[in-house]
């Protein structure tokens, strides 16, 4: 599991812009499947993926309930999975690393392979 920490020791003026540096490495990190999740998420909310961080909820980027239910529906289609409706995914206050790791177990699952992301909370 990744984890950022987004807090840069001693605070001071380049507080933000170190701040935003930890982010775009936290998200430099996924590559591959993880980024391009992260950029169907992304996509939807109409925002740069670099602002995501280990807390941010779907919520967080605008993405209502209803909008969650688009996001679900584009994710199945384009990842060729079925997502529970119960489970992680079902409110917006998900976190949007659980909801990556979520998907991509349920990836993992449809192709056989075991999944090397943590459980989702």
């Amino acid at each position: 599991m990744l984890l950022c920490i987004l807090a840069p020791p001693g605070g001071g003026d380049g507080g933000a812009a170190a701040v935003d540096r930890v982010r775009r490495s936290c998200v430099a990190e996924f590559s591959g499947r993880r980024a391009e999740i992260l950029a169907v998420i992304a996509e939807e909310a109409s925002i740069d993926p670099a602002i995501i961080d280990a807390e941010t909820s779907v919520a967080d980027l605008g993405i209502g309930s209803l909008d969650l239910v688009e996001l679900i529906f584009k994710i199945e289609e384009r990842f060729g999975i079925e997502v529970p409706s119960h489970g992680v995914l079902e409110s917006n206050d998900v976190k949007v690393f659980a909801l990556l790791e979520a998907v991509e177990q349920l990836i993992d699952a449809r192709s056989g392979k075991v999944s090397t992301a943590q459980p989702a909370r």
